[in-house]
């Protein structure tokens, strides 16, 4: 089970949004979605109410770097405190590291482009991975768009995953429709 935000509303042109930070915030019943500090979208959901893992997702050849995720404000015991940048493929295959575990898809990590992406493989498919060894609640999860050049592409972030495949979790997406 996903829930969306909000209906599908435009943020701008994909030249604007590139180089952007989205952030996706859970706190509680509450659900926020930022692109650079503006909120586009929030709403109210209980469906996933526990704990669950966080993740990036793609669609297509979308791309995002710099993937930060942490305990939303307020914090609550503890920091998660993890920054994951894709600087160079930690491992020569150019697969995501060992701490991200693939649920759906498969990401590739993009020499040059210092990013994450959809394999090349299958450049429609529907790509999820979350962090290993985070269950939270309370996070939040920011990234910097680094990619999103083909129409249908989508990308986004990923909390309080507990489900298989793409199911259960709340994600927060952008998408490119025709260049906006």
């Amino acid at each position: 089970t996903w829930t969306p935000i909000s209906a599908d509303m435009t943020v701008g042109t994909v030249a604007s949004v590139v180089g952007s930070t989205l952030r996706f915030e859970v706190q509680g019943s509450v659900l926020k979605l930022f692109l650079g500090n503006n909120l586009v979208a929030f709403t109210h959901d209980i469906t996933i109410a526990g704990d669950g893992g966080v993740g990036i997702r793609t669609v297509g050849m979308a791309s995002l770097d710099n993937v930060a995720v942490g305990m939303a404000t307020p914090p609550a015991n503890g920091s998660l405190g993890t920054t994951y940048t894709f600087e160079n493929p930690q491992r020569p295959d150019g697969q995501l590291d060992n701490v991200w575990t693939e649920r759906a898809g498969n990401f590739a990590v993009v020499t040059g482009n210092n990013a994450v992406r959809g394999n090349t493989l299958n450049t429609s498919s529907d790509n999820l991975a979350t962090l290993n060894g985070v269950s939270a609640a309370n996070v939040f999860v920011q990234a910097e768009v680094k990619g999103l050049g083909t129409s249908g592409q989508v990308l986004g972030l990923v909390a309080r995953y507990s489900g298989s495949g793409l199911g259960n979790h709340y994600q927060g997406l952008v998408y490119n429709s025709n260049g906006t």
